[in-house]
């Protein structure tokens, strides 16, 4: 069932800006008329109309309006609003509007192949909205709106001040999972740092995205997989020793460009050998 959220939420007048309360809304009510998303699932798209404007703001497989927002000493009003394709390559990205009296200024849409929103904030005059990035090396990524043009920022990511990950049950609880699932944790972080630079490790994170679980061979845990939708072109690997938590890499090219991380007389296991034997491009 639809419904109408009435009126935009008015931010406290404070100086410095605070963290907006999003939603999921199929229309709101601005000061300057009905802002709706229109779906015809016979096309397959929707469309995002404001009253009093014939033609559609943007259009998509599905938007949502996350929220409309008034700044302290403004009467234009600011709207943010998630638009998704439906392919499976990036689908996800936003774009902001600002609504006056007989004008409406909008972003282009921003943001695809980045994370969840972890923030979004409004100061007269500028609309901010922050996404986690999935980079090791970045915590999120800043992008803001004045009415006119988008900027965009990266945030670094906090040293990591964890001890290197161990043996034993430090190994084996990586069984069955998914393989990129270790590089969220800072004890593996700080182990595989010990064989892999900051920029390599982010590398072999992005080519091993699609994968199947672990799996145990032997005294190893291995995760393998390879880049989305390069499947063909740049894979890798992942292994831990369980008995004294050593860790070897590799990220492979096709054509046998492969590169290998980790102690010569560690890489030289035969089942390390078997496994990248089995697992490394042609």
């Amino acid at each position: 069932m639809r419904f109408l959220i009435w009126l935009l939420l008015m931010l406290p007048a404070l100086a410095r800006a605070q963290s907006l309360t999003l939603g999921e809304y199929p229309q709101v009510q601005t000061h300057f008329g009905l802002l709706s998303v229109v779906e015809t699932p016979q096309q397959g798209v929707s469309r995002l109309y404001l009253e009093g404007y014939t033609q559609p703001l943007h259009e998509n497989r599905w938007i949502t309006i996350r929220g409309a927002f008034i700044a302290p000493g403004e009467t234009a009003n600011w709207v943010l609003v998630q638009t998704m394709h439906s392919g499976n390559m990036c689908p996800v990205s936003y774009l902001v509007l600002r609504i006056e009296q007989g004008r409406l200024n909008r972003s282009e849409p921003f943001g695809d192949c980045l994370g969840r929103i972890a923030d979004a904030q409004l100061v007269p005059g500028r609309f901010t909205l922050v996404l986690n990035d999935p980079d090791l090396n970045v915590a999120a990524r800043r992008f803001t709106f004045d009415g006119a043009q988008i900027t965009e920022e990266t945030l670094a990511a906090a040293p990591n001040t964890a001890a290197p990950a161990g043996a034993g049950t430090d190994v084996t609880r990586w069984i069955g999972q998914a393989p990129a699932a270790l590089f969220q944790d800072p004890g593996e972080r700080a182990r595989f740092a010990t064989i892999l630079t900051a920029e390599d490790l982010e590398n072999l994170r992005v080519s091993i995205s699609v994968a199947n679980r672990t799996e145990v061979r032997g005294d190893w845990v291995f995760g393998a997989g390879c880049m989305p939708h390069q499947c063909n072109a740049q894979a890798g690997f992942w292994g831990l020793r369980i008995s004294d938590g050593a860790a070897v890499a590799g990220i492979f090219h096709a054509g046998g460009a492969h590169r290998y991380f980790g102690a010569p007389q560690v890489l030289s296991d035969p089942t390390v050998g078997a496994f990248v034997a089995e697992k490394a491009l042609r």
